[in-house]
């Protein structure tokens, strides 16, 4: 469920804003916190909704999509009392709004993902958590942006590599390509299967992406001196370790079951809407 998204600290597009104007101001203005909140939330379920739609999630979301008015309306209308007509925050909201756009209708047609698509499209794609960081550094101090800006780069990627590999198996079974995915099929032998290449190599290999991933995060950090951010950090990171601990002792074993199964049964999923490496 969509709501799973903001609990237990996972909707760290609503903390790092708070988190930011805590650095700057050392304290918060709880009525601007309370609009970026609802302007995030708002922006999350619009993405979401046509994120559907376009993986074709859902044969009822299709009727659903006039609704993304409304969300969008609320996402934006939320920074009216806070910013005028001529704020520069308008033009970064633009930018970015529309580069957003712009990588989700690129990320519908594409099949193939390699590392530059994966940070050109699919980090761009949730390029709107950027909008009340900036929000908030247009209030107070815009000199802030920029390295704000940086690390968030950095643990989007993250965060987004997080997805791949949290949902391959969803994606791999309705033939939803991913970078994780779509490495895969370049790495795999030619006779394997992509899910026993994923028990077998695959998840150890994304595993030590997303480790780099956070490590970058985590120096890019460094200057921003904001212990509630290095907290957030280190608790993503242990929430990350305890699931692939989980999983990692079963994966040898499963591997060599699927080796076994796929000698009969032509592997475990669905590789025909992945790309295959030439």
């Amino acid at each position: 469920m969509a709501e799973g998204c903001f609990q237990d600290q996972r909707a760290y597009f609503l903390l790092i804003p708070w988190f930011l104007e805590l650095r700057i101001r050392g304290d918060v203005d709880l009525e601007f916190q309370r609009a970026l909140v609802y302007s995030s939330v708002n922006g999350y379920y619009y993405a979401r909704l046509l994120d559907d739609i376009g993986d074709g999630h859902s044969p009822v979301t299709a009727p659903l999509l006039p609704l993304s008015a409304f969300f969008h309306f609320n996402f934006q209308s939320a920074y009216f009392p806070w910013f005028e007509a001529g704020s520069p925050f308008w033009g970064f909201f633009e930018r970015t709004w529309i580069g957003m756009a712009d990588s989700t209708a690129a990320g519908f047609s594409l099949e193939d993902y390699t590392e530059s698509d994966f940070s050109d499209v699919t980090v761009r794609k949730v390029a709107a958590v950027y909008i009340p960081l900036a929000a908030v550094c247009y209030r107070y101090d815009e000199n802030a942006l920029a390295p704000w800006l940086e690390f968030y780069s950095r643990f989007t990627h993250f965060q987004e590599m997080l997805d791949d590999f949290c949902d391959w198996q969803e994606d791999l079974a309705a033939g939803r390509p991913s970078y994780l995915l779509c490495e895969a099929a370049r790495r795999k032998q030619s006779t394997e299967s992509i899910a026993a290449y994923m028990m077998r190599e695959g998840l150890p290999w994304g595993y030590s992406k997303l480790r780099m991933f956070h490590d970058r995060a985590r120096a890019a950090a460094v200057s921003l001196k904001s212990p509630p951010l290095n907290a957030y950090l280190d608790h993503r990171l242990e929430q990350f370790e305890d699931f692939w601990r989980s999983i990692r002792d079963g994966l040898g074993p499963l591997s060599r079951l699927a080796s076994v199964l796929e000698e009969g049964f032509n592997g475990l999923g669905s590789d025909e809407n992945i790309p295959q490496p030439e």
